[in-house]
């Protein structure tokens, strides 16, 4: 029978370790312990390999697949990129195996590795992330730094917001004075493109909600949009978190409050897109029907009163719908 590892670490560190060694591919984070000792003992060939060996493991490869660290994202792996145990889990073997690579002579590639276990340890916050790609050009990471870069901005752009982030993630990278206005020029070209068609409107949908969550407190969307503000914030992305937070602070830092009557003006145009069908309904349940041609009384009044009139004459046996109209002071031929 196998004494407990907790114990043989404590009272038989040698055994400790080859019983790491021994059941590695059971648990790869036993790693950990081994490359302590190697690095302890500057074996860097040895640790580079063993590194390999448990990188091998904790990203699942094939026997024929390859991982490199200067080129794809291990954060962004379809495989792995839900599972928060294992993301925190890498990060040491990822900042294990960098000292191992340095200290072994490649620079380049130790660089790339710390730059993958910062991306992993804090892709949500968009400033530390920026300042991690820019520490990894410097150290000699210039090449992980270009490619690595690309890849974070779509895995955020995946979890954010979509189109309008990658703006974002750019106007950070580029810094000073220019990402103002590089981020004004690429949101406006953006809602544009949004303003365009009703098309082009859906496509936009997810990422509109996003950025007028971000944008709305104290600009013209909370002032002339209120329903809107209240309809969409229980739909916004990351709502609460990390990501969340770092993305508004950092687009309240670069001013796109500006563009608020203009996020607006894409709202006014499309909202009549979004009122729900009250045939459609589930359970006689109306509220998503009312709370959006609340929204849209706000936003384009002729719209709401010709739905009004029309639903008058094709629902006018859904007691229910007319009562959660009646709640929001909708009602036929009025606002």
């Amino acid at each position: 029978m196998e004494p407990h590892p907790a114990l043989t670490a404590r009272h038989d560190p040698e055994r400790h370790l080859d019983y790491c060694r021994e059941h590695l591919d059971a648990d790869w984070t036993l790693a950990f312990a081994v490359l302590d000792d190697l690095i302890a003992r500057q074996d860097w060939p040895g640790a580079i390999s063993l590194a390999e060996t448990a990188m091998r493991l904790a990203l699942d490869l094939k026997t024929d697949e390859t991982w490199a660290p200067a080129d794809t994202l291990a954060i962004a792996l379809d495989r792995f990129c839900y599972r928060t145990g294992w993301l925190h889990a890498l990060v040491p073997l990822l900042r294990q195996r960098s000292v191992a690579a340095r200290r072994g002579g490649d620079v380049g590639e130790a660089a790339a590795l710390t730059l993958q276990a910062d991306l992993v340890a804090c892709w949500e916050d968009l400033d530390a992330a920026t300042a991690a790609l820019q520490a990894a050009h410097d150290a000699g990471g210039q090449v992980a730094a270009r490619r690595l870069r690309a890849q974070r901005a779509k895995f955020v752009a995946l979890h954010c917001a979509r189109s309008w982030s990658f703006a974002l993630t750019d106007a950070l990278a580029e810094g000073g004075g220019e990402a103002t206005s590089s981020l004004h020029r690429d949101l406006r070209a953006w809602l544009a493109r949004a303003a365009e068609d009703g098309t082009a409107f859906d496509d936009a949908l997810p990422a509109l909600r996003t950025l007028t969550c971000d944008l709305g407190p104290g600009t013209v969307l909370e002032v002339e949009a209120p329903s809107l503000m209240r309809q969409l914030s229980p739909m916004s992305v990351g709502k609460g978190g990390t990501l969340e937070a770092s993305r508004r602070r950092c687009l309240a830092r670069l001013s796109p409050s500006t563009l608020a009557p203009e996020v607006l003006d894409v709202w006014r145009r499309h909202a009549s897109r979004l009122i729900p069908d009250p045939a459609k309904a589930t359970g006689s349940r109306y509220d998503d029907c009312a709370a959006w041609l609340a929204v849209l009384r706000e936003l384009d009044g002729e719209s709401c009163g010709r739905i009004l009139g029309a639903w008058r004459i094709a629902h006018a046996r859904r007691r229910n719908l007319w009562d959660a109209l009646a709640a929001r002071g909708l009602r036929a031929g009025g606002r």
